[in-house]
């Protein structure tokens, strides 16, 4: 009979990885202790713009006529992002916020980096514009642009357990103010909408 020799179990460097998620939607600064972990993934998200406040109309005197007063111009969403707090050079994932909606037209999308993958308008949706009930003439404001997407993977020894990353979700754009609108007019008019609340989501295994 065979009989073989004992033999020494090395043990694991690494301690046991327990699967996990963290998701960031409510505008803020937080911090996450970086776990145990083989892969790291991250989704980046910012805010939307906000809406074009509605438009106006008001009488000019002379020579009697009407005017198109625009409403103002949606604010920018916030800025999202997640970096490491001891070395952000080697992790800083950026989605920035979508332009407000402004001369009836769409705010321009958020640009991204430090992604594997960076998305212009990847993120979330703009605020509605504002509406002028003219007659037959109605006139829709510019919605707030996009928030831009960035997503990054990365294995275990870029950040190490016990480390510390910090995490910023983006306020979505406050929408513009209404364009002036006075009498014998006194169309109906209806406000411009804030942009979506950026994100941030995160998960290893």
């Amino acid at each position: 009979m065979l009989i073989l020799p004992f033999r020494r179990i090395i043990p694991s460097a690494f301690p046991p990885v327990t699967p996990g998620s963290m998701a960031w939607t409510t505008p803020g600064t937080y911090t996450f202790t970086v776990p145990a972990h083989r892969n790291f993934n991250y989704d980046v998200r910012g805010a939307g713009g906000g809406g074009q406040g509605p438009g106006g109309m008001t009488i000019v005197t002379p020579p009697f006529g009407m005017t198109f007063n625009p409403g103002g111009t949606g604010g920018t969403g916030g800025t999202s992002q997640v970096y490491l707090q001891q070395n952000p050079a080697l992790l800083n994932v950026i989605g920035y916020g979508g332009q407000g909606g402004a001369n009836q037209a769409a705010g321009a999308a958020g640009t991204a980096q430090g992604g594997d993958q960076n998305i212009t308008g990847g993120g979330v949706a703009g605020g509605a514009g504002g509406y002028l009930a003219s007659g037959d003439s109605p006139v829709q404001s510019g919605y707030g642009g996009y928030g831009a997407r960035a997503t990054r993977s990365h294995l275990r020894g870029i950040i190490l357990m016990g480390q510390t990353l910090v995490i910023n979700v983006g306020t979505g754009g406050a929408p513009g103010d209404y364009g002036a609108n006075s009498t014998p007019f006194n169309f109906a008019q209806s406000p411009g909408a804030y942009g979506s609340n950026g994100a941030v989501y995160i998960s290893w295994s």
